[in-house]
């Protein structure tokens, strides 16, 4: 006998949703960890100031990669869920 399930009650299950949350917050962790050393040697005394500034960038660049890893991770798991529904 089936059960009726209450209006906009929805089971669903997403293969490869776990995944996409591991492998995202895998390179999320990569990032950080690699804006964690540019920021070290952008703020290192002992480096020349256009040394300096080199660090600066890149760990803004990686910044910006750790952004948009966040808004593809974002417009993937809201894909996922419009399928759900």
């Amino acid at each position: 006998k089936a059960t009726p399930q209450p209006a906009g009650a929805v089971n669903c299950r997403v293969e490869g949703a776990a995944r996409l949350a591991e492998s995202h917050h895998a390179r999320v962790g990569a990032l950080q960890k690699q804006l964690l050393n540019l920021e070290a040697s952008a703020s290192d005394r002992s480096l020349i100031s256009s040394y300096q500034d080199k660090y600066k960038e890149a760990a803004d660049r990686v910044r910006q990669d750790i952004a948009t890893e966040n808004t593809a991770y974002l417009a993937a798991t809201q894909q996922l869920a419009k399928t759900c529904q």
